[in-house]
């Protein structure tokens, strides 16, 4: 009787509420747990994505919502468009179709969480992204004893190159299947408890929160992934900064705030001091703390380096062929481009940077479109916090502002595009963006 109620209570009374909740919950959990049926990764994300999109096609056919006409759909929609019409000029088709499809899916998967959000789900999506995010932190931290302690990869779930044979120390990535990824997710549980520490209610318990805000910092510093860590950084800055801008926060909680920053950083390099095993031929004799900040700080590419080699690379194919500033060599074809359709080492060369890989695969057109895509973005839901009263709903805008921001400095460093957690915000982004200008209009 009891699972009854809390079924109905949870579940069936706002199936909408629930899917979304079930999703943003599900979001770190990406690597593990997964299962492969068919030589296809299935991920409880995916999963719970697919059923976001069949719920609102249902809705849709039911008439129960409508498709509202803005910007933000018909330039996703103009960009999906272009990279299906680039797939059958592409060297290697099936990873060229394999691309289209993911862009395809996420891009339709945050239209439809636009489609079916509403702000009072704001509440129970901030509390599950607490939650699970605290348990890939916790799993995250565990990886890194554990790994000290001489557990093996598959206790771990490490990736042998992350274990403590590289660098001395673990970098780690819990549920996800890099530390980039970690460090990139993280951002988002990161920035929602750093606007709720400065908002001026209280919106949740103040030792909790800096216990979260400690928790979630150390996991991103323990992942040592630069863009992660910088964009992480330069997004709370400019999380506090909208926030005083608008009047939503507590300027009188800076200081105790970046006590609590640098508390973070000693615990990080306390735990990598005390934790870690003799230096590596990566680390050029250093140990502890010493290679962590040479490896954070080391922002010079040798010739050596694959990143420099990959960057180089796609600029000297764009010069071979004025074709390609427009129109890309196709989806995903930089690495069968560049190796004439030859795997490296059983793989897939690829370009560790999201505008550049954008640029040389879908040329020009392709790039301006996602940057014209994220811009209208960033400026429509930081337009849009005057036009929310509750400050719950203020506090997570401006989260999700920054998180925007770490991901622009994250993307950097990588370049995959249909990372789910990126496109499930952007659909909230979208429908908070589209239910404020609804109220301007109201209001005229």
């Amino acid at each position: 009787m009891k699972v009854n109620k809390l079924v109905k209570k949870y579940i069936t009374s706002d199936i909408d509420r629930a899917l979304l909740v079930g999703l943003f919950f599900s979001l770190p959990f990406d690597n593990i747990p997964s299962i492969e049926l068919y030589s296809i990764t299935i991920k409880a994300s995916a999963v719970l994505g697919l059923l976001v999109i069949i719920r609102t096609l249902y809705l849709l056919a039911k008439r129960r919502i409508n498709l509202v006409n803005n910007f933000y759909y018909k330039i996703l929609f103009v960009f999906v468009l272009w990279v299906i019409l680039l797939v059958p000029e592409s060297i290697v088709l099936s990873r060229a179709i394999n691309y289209a499809v993911l862009t395809a899916y996420v891009a339709l998967l945050a239209v439809c969480v636009s489609m079916i959000f509403k702000k009072e789900y704001i509440k129970p999506i901030v509390y599950v992204i607490l939650v699970s995010a605290c348990i890939a932190s916790i799993l995250g931290i565990a990886q890194y004893f554990g790994d000290y302690f001489g557990f093996s990869t598959r206790l771990t779930g490490l990736n042998d190159m992350y274990t403590k044979k590289t660098l001395g120390f673990t970098r780690i990535n819990s549920f996800l299947l890099e530390p980039l990824y970690l460090a990139s997710y993280m951002a988002l549980p990161f920035l929602i408890c750093v606007s709720m520490f400065f908002s001026k209610e209280k919106l949740i318990n103040q030792k909790l929160l800096i216990f979260l805000i400690l928790l979630f910092g150390l996991t991103v510093l323990l992942t040592l992934s630069r863009g992660g860590i910088v964009g992480v950084g330069l997004a709370t800055a400019l999380v506090i900064f909208i926030g005083l801008k608008n009047k939503v926060y507590d300027r009188r909680k800076i200081v105790f705030f970046i006590a609590l920053v640098f508390l973070g950083i000693i615990l990080s390099q306390l735990i990598i001091n005390n934790f870690s095993h003799k230096a590596s031929d990566y680390t050029k004799g250093k140990q502890g703390s010493g290679a962590y900040i040479q490896q954070l700080t080391d922002l010079t590419l040798s010739n050596g380096d694959e990143r420099k080699l990959s960057r180089d690379n796609a600029f000297r194919i764009i010069g071979e062929d004025s074709r390609i500033w427009i129109f890309g060599v196709g989806p995903a074809q930089y690495g069968p481009h560049a190796t004439e359709g030859k795997l490296v080492n059983g793989r897939w060369l690829v370009i560790n940077n999201l505008p550049i890989a954008v640029l040389v695969e879908l040329g020009l057109f392709g790039l301006v479109l996602l940057v014209a895509f994220v811009m209208l973005i960033k400026y429509s839901i930081v337009s849009s916090i005057k036009h929310y009263d509750l400050q719950i709903e203020k506090v997570f805008i401006i989260a999700l502002a920054g998180y925007l921001v770490s991901q622009a400095i994250s993307y950097q460093t990588y370049s995959t595009i249909y990372i789910m957690h990126v496109w499930a915000c952007i659909g909230v982004m979208m429908a908070l963006a589209l239910n404020a200008r609804k109220k301007s209009h109201n209001k005229l």
